[in-house]
């Protein structure tokens, strides 16, 4: 049920059926839910599909854990007072922007510590991205396995895909 309930298609429909015209997700209620076309696959789609949802709670753990841990590293090492949200977002920079931003909000990292942070800030982006790719190839999954489960042709595949920005 998470898998489908997070899947593209799902989000489609319930964008188009349930829109209170906000730019966010509409509201959901318990009846909204109810009038969701939810198809019961057979058993093993169903472990599949579970198996897949579970994989991608564990991605997100380890996502938070390695995005907060350095976070907070940051903040207690670096004795940074306020995060921005470019800091708070560090693995979607390189180096460079991510050390400016650290500037601007008056944080320093000693010059004989520069070398260290920028090694240390890499293996963590690289980490995070890795996650992120392996998290973006399970919703493709879930996603593809979905469409098939509804029997959706390509070009609808299309339509739901373009409709909104990814939604995971």
């Amino acid at each position: 049920m998470l898998a489908l309930l997070n899947s593209q298609l799902i989000n489609f429909y319930f964008h188009v059926l349930f829109t209170d015209n906000r730019d966010t997700f509409p509201i959901m209620k318990s009846g909204n839910i109810e009038q969701l076309p939810i198809y019961i696959a057979n058993a093993t789609t169903q472990h599949e599909l579970a198996h897949k949802a579970n994989q991608l709670v564990e991605l997100y753990a380890a996502q938070n854990k390695i995005k907060n841990g350095f976070l907070e590293l940051v903040m207690s090492e670096l004795k940074l007072k306020k995060m921005s949200a470019k800091v708070e977002n560090w693995y979607q920079w390189n180096w460079e922007y991510f050390s400016d931003e650290l500037s601007k909000s008056k944080t320093k990292i000693p010059l004989k510590m520069v070398n260290d942070w920028k090694d240390f800030f890499q293996s963590e982006k690289t980490a995070m991205n890795a996650l992120m790719v392996q998290i973006k190839r399970i919703e493709n999954e879930i996603d593809n396995s979905i469409f098939t489960l509804y029997n959706i042709n390509d070009t609808e595949q299309q339509i739901v895909k373009n409709f909104l920005p990814v939604a995971h």
